[in-house]
C-alpha cells in the first residue's frame, strides 16, 4: 500500500503536462524573418541582416512607410493564457507626424483567439499602449529601449496583460477589443504583429528571437491531482 503510494508521486509529476514553447523566429542562424517561415513580410525590401538579428527599418523617406512582420497560425487563448517572448532593440523611433503623440514607429500587436489583445507602442524611454479603437495613448512605463537587445515577455491570461522586460514589469492593464474600428488586423483572431503601421510615425528596429509558450490547460493537472487521490483513497479501502 505504502509503496503504491509512494510511486504515485513520481507518476503525477512525470504526467503533468510541460508547458509548450514555441520557437516562432531565432536570428542565431543568420536568418531573416522572411526567410524563417510562418511570417507574413510586407512589404519586402526593409528588413536586412546584422549580428544574429533581422533590422526594419521604415525611417525612409519619411513617415509614410509602413512595414512589419505579421502571422495569425498560433492558437493565443487567454482563458489558457500565453506568453509572447520577443528579444529586440529599438535603434530609433520619431514620431512628429500628425497623430505624432499617439502613435509609434515600433508597435508590437498581439489579437487573441476571441479578438481581445493589446497593442504596445515602443518610444526611445518609454512603451505603452493604444487605449482601444479611438487609438489614443493610454498606460505606459519608463524604460530605455535603445540601449541593447532585451528580453521582453508579453505575458497574456484572462483579462489582463503585462509586459516583463529581462524580468521586471515595465506596463500591465486589462487588454482591449480594439475590432469595432473596422481595421482588418484587430479582426484577426491569433495575430500577432512586429512593425510599423502608422503614417504618423517611424522607426528602426531589430529582433533576434521571437517565442510563444502556451500554459498548459488549467484543469489538466487538478485532473491528474484528483486521479492520484482517488486512487489513493480506492487502495486504502480495498486493503
Amino acid at each position: 500500500m505504502k509503496r503504491l503510494l509512494a510511486l504515485s508521486v513520481p507518476l503525477l509529476a512525470l504526467s503533468a503536462p510541460a508547458v509548450a514553447q514555441t520557437t516562432l523566429y531565432d536570428g542565431a542562424g543568420g536568418q531573416r524573418v522572411s526567410q524563417y517561415g510562418g511570417w507574413l513580410v510586407f512589404p519586402p525590401g526593409f528588413e536586412t541582416f546584422a549580428g544574429g538579428a533581422t533590422v526594419l527599418n521604415t525611417t525612409l523617406p519619411d513617415n509614410s512607410t509602413q512595414a512589419g512582420f505579421s502571422r495569425f497560425d498560433q492558437t493565443l487563448n487567454r482563458t489558457q493564457g500565453f506568453s509572447l517572448g520577443f528579444t529586440l532593440k529599438v535603434d530609433s523611433e520619431t514620431h512628429d507626424g500628425v497623430n505624432g503623440p499617439n502613435r509609434s514607429g515600433v508597435s508590437v500587436i498581439a489579437i487573441t483567439s476571441d479578438l481581445m489583445g493589446i497593442e504596445l507602442g515602443f518610444w526611445s524611454d518609454r512603451i505603452w499602449a493604444q487605449s482601444g479603437p479611438s487609438f489614443t495613448k493610454a498606460e505606459e512605463g519608463f524604460f530605455d529601449t535603445t540601449a541593447a537587445l532585451t528580453n521582453y515577455s508579453l505575458q497574456i491570461s484572462g483579462s489582463n496583460y503585462q509586459l516583463l522586460a529581462n524580468g521586471t514589469s515595465v506596463v500591465s492593464g486589462a487588454l482591449r477589443n480594439y475590432s469595432s474600428s473596422g481595421l482588418l488586423a484587430y479582426n484577426t483572431t491569433n495575430f500577432l504583429f512586429f512593425g510599423d503601421n502608422t503614417t504618423s510615425a517611424r522607426g528602426a528596429f531589430r529582433t533576434s528571437r521571437v517565442t510563444l509558450t502556451n500554459a498548459p490547460e488549467p484543469g489538466t493537472v487538478g485532473l491528474l491531482a484528483l486521479g492520484g487521490l482517488l486512487l489513493a483513497h480506492r487502495r486504502r479501502r480495498k486493503e
